[in-house]
């Protein structure tokens, strides 16, 4: 199979599309149902059926997109002769990437500042950068 176009496949990214919807869908629903606290959304007797079943849909996507990260390495390592080597520097780069800028632009995105404290508020506490 080498030699292969690198052509996106459009199902892949339409299910994606479909699961970060969902997602948004679960991260916004505290926002429509603040006036609503309920201890458990997966509670059908205590809840209304839209928060159940919009957390409900929420649930499919993580293991959606474990599968997406799956399918999508085999569909790029697919291209290669031998593709256990490549697909394999390639996730570890790919994740050490992703772990650096966690540390660094996450990090100073949701702290404004360069270090991380790990201790509660009020206390000061051991930092990781």
């Amino acid at each position: 199979m080498v030699g292969l176009s690198a052509q996106r496949i459009n199902a892949i990214d339409t299910l994606r599309g479909i699961v970060m919807a969902l997602m948004l869908v679960d991260h916004v629903r505290e926002f429509f149902f603040l006036h609503r606290q309920v201890g458990d959304p997966m509670d059908l007797s205590s809840v209304d059926p839209a928060l159940f079943f919009t957390r409900l849909a929420s649930h499919w996507c993580a293991p959606i997109f474990v599968f997406l990260t799956g399918l999508c390495a085999w569909c790029y390592g697919r291209k290669f002769a031998d593709p256990r080597p490549a697909t394999s520097i390639y996730l570890l780069k790919r994740g050490l990437f992703l772990i650096i800028l966690e540390l660094t632009l996450i990090n100073f995105a949701w702290t404004f500042g360069c270090k991380r404290s790990t201790a509660p508020p009020g206390r000061q506490g051991p930092s990781l950068l």
